[in-house]
């Protein structure tokens, strides 16, 4: 079997990945400090760093021109801070107050719309972060 993956690796990387003519690069830059519009792309529980129990949200920008771009959210849910925010995205996102969230729910999020204050980060990680959730201009106000 290992043989058979060896050469499946052989047959769709030939003799490795070229980086003729490639600068380095670190990735995107931060979008700039904003209001912009977003999706639900993916949301899953999980772990942080830590070992606590933390749900990871992923937003797709919708506007242009950065339509595509993804930013993440990590809630930890050991946080009564970002309990309360994972709360108020919910409840912007669905138009409901949710009493609890669990994998079950997630689809019932993916593709909603809401809007995402974005800011850089100024920290070693860099990115963004997201510091309030909106609903859409079209929908209702919390």
């Amino acid at each position: 079997m290992p043989d058979d993956f060896d050469d499946m690796i052989k047959n769709a990387f030939g003799e490795g990945v070229d980086f003729d003519g490639i600068k380095e690069s670190s990735g995107f830059e931060p979008l700039p400090a904003g209001i912009f519009t977003a999706e639900i792309d993916a949301a899953e529980f999980g772990k942080s760093r830590n070992g606590n129990p933390m749900v990871t949200v992923t937003f797709r920008v919708i506007d242009e021109p950065y339509h595509g771009r993804l930013l993440w959210e990590h809630f930890v849910t050991t946080s009564e801070v970002a309990k309360s925010r994972l709360k108020k995205m919910l409840h912007v996102a669905t138009g409901e107050s949710p009493s609890k969230f669990t994998p079950d729910d997630i689809p019932e999020v993916i593709t909603k719309r809401l809007r995402l204050r974005v800011t850089p980060r100024n920290d070693a990680f860099g990115g963004n972060k997201i510091t309030d959730f909106m609903p859409p201009e079209d929908e209702f106000e919390l």
